[in-house]
């Protein structure tokens, strides 16, 4: 990943979505949701596996910070990125008034 992603990441700055198209809209179910996403990671890792040796440093996505990154970098941006977001749900089902029913999930709030 890049260097600019790292200290982005390890200073836990903030940024705007890159497009509309990514902003969630709506409701849907946790059932649908979860549902998407299998769906998405299943497609991505066929994308992946589909992709021959040769093409493994080739840029496939153009971050909106990092610029473009190969396989490999997006696998491991994703990963960060997942991280961020566990991190955010935990902190949100951690504060005081979330409902006990919500906390009720196995999750540390230490």
């Amino acid at each position: 990943m890049s260097a600019v992603l790292t200290v982005f990441f390890w200073l836990r700055l903030r940024a705007r979505i890159p497009a509309k198209s990514v902003d969630p809209a709506g409701e849907a179910s946790l059932e649908e949701l979860e549902r998407r996403w299998e769906k998405t990671r299943a497609d991505f890792r066929a994308y992946l596996n589909s992709l021959a040796p040769d093409e493994a440093d080739r840029s496939i996505v153009r971050h909106p910070i990092a610029g473009p990154m190969n396989p490999t970098e997006l696998v491991v941006f994703l990963g960060r990125h997942l991280d961020h977001h566990l991190r955010q749900i935990k902190r949100i089902r951690c504060a005081d008034g979330f409902s006990s029913e919500g906390r009720a999930t196995g999750i540390s709030c230490r």
